[in-house]
């Protein structure tokens, strides 16, 4: 759950679902409870959750499948924090349109080296 610190009211929840200890895998999902708003405070409890699960377990990389009309949220940490893994095509009908769903992973090392300015802020609020 992320929990705003000025209102102390709950803004979303996060979860990790799906893992493969085997092959070192897991997926990760994030739900707004008011998707309409911005909320800066929800993308750094997404860092700071994404940071307990690699420390927590050692999966070398996490997947989120995110609808393309949610992508934009997202979408200036490709490259950085993540990468576009896959595509599936028209897989989403919404607002009278199909939409894409656009895979992307969090991998381990690469987080380890971008990450820590983002949870420095996230810690200090």
């Amino acid at each position: 759950m992320v929990i705003g610190r000025q209102t102390d009211a709950p803004i979303g929840v996060l979860a990790v679902h799906q893992p493969d200890f085997q092959d070192a895998y897991a997926k990760i999902s994030a739900a707004r409870f008011e998707p309409a708003k911005p909320s800066p405070a929800m993308m750094l409890g997404l860092a700071i959750f994404v940071d307990y699960v690699f420390e927590c377990w050692s999966f070398r990389k996490l997947y989120m499948e995110v609808p393309e009309y949610n992508f934009q949220q997202l979408a200036s940490g490709v490259g950085r924090f993540f990468e576009t893994e896959g595509r599936l095509r028209d897989h989403y009908y919404f607002a009278g349109q199909y939409w894409d769903q656009v895979i992307l992973a969090i991998y381990r090392e690469r987080w380890r080296e971008q990450a820590e300015p983002v949870l420095r802020i996230a810690k200090s609020r």
